[in-house]
């Protein structure tokens, strides 16, 4: 499966098979790229740019985590080299982490997958790892310590976005960070109680006192 096919799957919830081997990108993806971003920004206007170079590196890096995960016998070793590599764009930007997460999006539904691992499982501390690294993409995720938001934060949008998977996921550990508690409040205003498994002194929270 090329990596626009596999792209496209992913798009249309079904089976998803993968190689050994990570394919080489296309000009075919960039376009399906390119389509994928002109979507978000119906939904999310303001978005930061479009960074190719690292929604590219996404779209690879997930092929290699789905093919390590379907023929776990390629090793150690090929689980470092081909999830190990570092992104081409500044993991500081958040054109970057936005760009990353039109496939990287799709990592908790892999972590899923492979709940069934040791939790020693040099596949699952891979994928822990880029969720780590991705806040955006790893909402719900669990096991992960503390993310660094910083560069999701930078963009309004991009900000809106994450606190939409954070109140959807009920994912509690990330409003340990002030400045997402604080865009949380914001969203949910004077119905705090949308917000009651995510942030502290809510409702739900006193009622169990």
């Amino acid at each position: 499966m090329l990596l626009v096919e596999f792209l496209a799957s992913l798009r249309d919830p079904g089976r998803v098979a993968v190689l050994r081997q990570t394919p080489a990108p296309t000009p075919e993806l960039a376009a399906q790229l390119r389509a994928l971003d002109a979507d978000e920004r119906c939904l999310f206007p303001g978005l930061p740019d479009l960074d190719m170079n690292a929604a590219i590196w996404s779209t690879t890096v997930l092929y290699s985590a789905c093919s390590l995960y379907a023929h776990r016998d390629l090793g150690v070793e090929e689980i470092g080299r081909r999830l190990d590599a570092p992104c081409p764009s500044s993991p500081r930007a958040a054109a970057t982490h936005y760009s990353v997460d039109l496939t990287m999006r799709h990592l908790p539904d892999l972590v899923l997958l492979a709940r069934g691992i040791a939790p020693g499982d040099p596949l699952l501390a891979a994928l822990r790892r880029i969720g780590a690294a991705w806040p955006l993409s790893s909402v719900g995720m669990s096991g992960l310590g503390a993310v660094d938001a910083a560069p999701v934060c930078a963009n309004g949008a991009l900000l809106q976005h994450y606190v939409d998977r954070i109140l959807l996921h009920r994912d509690r550990s990330r409003a340990s960070d002030p400045r997402v508690a604080e865009a949380i409040e914001a969203a949910v205003g004077d119905h705090r109680e949308l917000a009651a498994a995510v942030l502290p002194g809510t409702q739900d929270e006193r009622d169990a006192r």
